[in-house]
């Protein structure tokens, strides 16, 4: 059995979109082609120097030394992938992840805060589609392989996380391109954080939810020092969870000119 990197190690995880829908569908079909996505996974990664240490289901878990090696893996995979014929079972959609970290290792098994950030940055991908953390593209700059890319998606919300993460997509030939919006874990609001507890002011939080109930432009007026800003602060955390796409901390106290508040939007 290959040994397993240890130190700052680079992780994919890999599972396949709708897995269950499918294995309900037809379990005979399913079986078969997931056979077939293990051995092009495990070909895939071990052709380029890394270790597949946990397969749970679907779901492959590998370790690189070298995170280039690890990009030049999900490539191979992912060509192969969307590429085969999937028979009876229709298409198989793989989505993947990778992270670079420090961890510790016990034995066969890992442990350290990198694994769950990659967990939590594969539930942000669609099928087909492969993500990296901005550890991952830091460590392969200017030695990606060829005719691969990073396409930047911003900064992104990984739950349970308190900082944003910098997402990138692999882009390469023969892999597919355009996706859905990332799924939603959304990105910060960028509220600025409450240092101090929130005190009274519930008559104008239930009078500003109902507004926001039945209007697209809530403007809160007073005269300067009355807490305008901590007011408006306070109900986006109360009412933010309702809004789909989330909500946004604009700050335009630096801003002197009126033509300059759209493009500060």
């Amino acid at each position: 059995m290959p040994s397993l990197p240890a130190g700052v190690v680079t992780f994919l995880f890999t599972d396949i979109e709708g897995s269950t829908r499918l294995l309900i569908r037809d379990p005979v079909a399913y079986g078969v082609a997931l056979a077939t996505h293990n051995a092009f996974l495990e070909a895939a990664v071990r052709a380029n120097g890394g270790v597949i240490f946990e397969t749970i289901g679907e779901a492959v878990y590998a370790s690189f030394a070298d995170p280039s090696a690890a990009i030049a893996a999900v490539v191979d995979a992912q060509r192969t992938l969307q590429s085969a014929e999937w028979g009876a079972i229709g298409t198989i959609r793989v989505r993947m992840a990778l992270h670079s970290g420090a961890v510790e290792l016990r034995g066969r098994h890992y442990v350290g805060q990198a694994l769950y950030r990659c967990a939590r940055l594969i539930a942000l991908a669609n099928g087909e589609q492969v993500l990296t953390s901005a550890d991952v593209a830091a460590g392969v700059r200017g030695r990606l392989p060829p005719d691969v890319g990073l396409i930047d998606l911003g900064p992104q919300r990984l739950r349970d996380f308190d900082q944003d993460e910098l997402v990138f997509q692999i882009v390469a030939p023969g892999l597919r391109r355009d996706f859905p919006p990332l799924r939603a874990v959304r990105a910060s609001s960028g509220l600025p954080a409450e240092v101090s507890s929130f005190v009274g002011r519930q008559r104008e939080r239930v009078e500003l939810d109902r507004a926001l109930a039945s209007s697209r432009l809530v403007t809160l007026v007073g005269a300067g020092g009355c807490g305008k800003t901590r007011l408006a602060q306070r109900i986006s955390r109360d009412v933010g969870p309702r809004y789909e796409d989330g909500l946004r901390y604009v700050d335009l106290s630096s801003i002197s000119r009126a033509e300059l508040v759209g493009p500060a939007i």
